[in-house]
C-alpha cells in the first residue's frame, strides 16, 4: 500500500512528478521528431528514424 501511494497520480508525490516528466519527456520527443522528419523532406533528404523506417519497410 506505501509503494502504491508513492507511486500512484495523485494531487502531489513523486508518482504525479515522475507522470508528469514522463508526458512532457514523449512530447518533446515527437515534436523533435516532427521538426527533423519536415526538414529533411524540406532539405530532400529520407529522415531515419530507426524504429519507424524499419516498421515502415516491413509494411511495404
Amino acid at each position: 500500500m506505501l509503494i502504491q501511494r508513492i507511486f500512484s497520480p495523485g494531487r502531489s508525490g513523486i508518482g504525479l512528478k515522475f507522470t508528469v516528466w514522463m508526458h512532457n519527456g514523449l512530447f518533446v520527443f515527437v515534436v523533435g521528431c516532427f521538426v527533423y522528419g519536415l526538414v529533411s523532406c524540406i532539405l530532400g533528404k529520407t529522415p531515419y528514424l530507426p524504429f519507424v523506417t524499419e516498421a515502415a519497410n516491413r509494411q511495404m
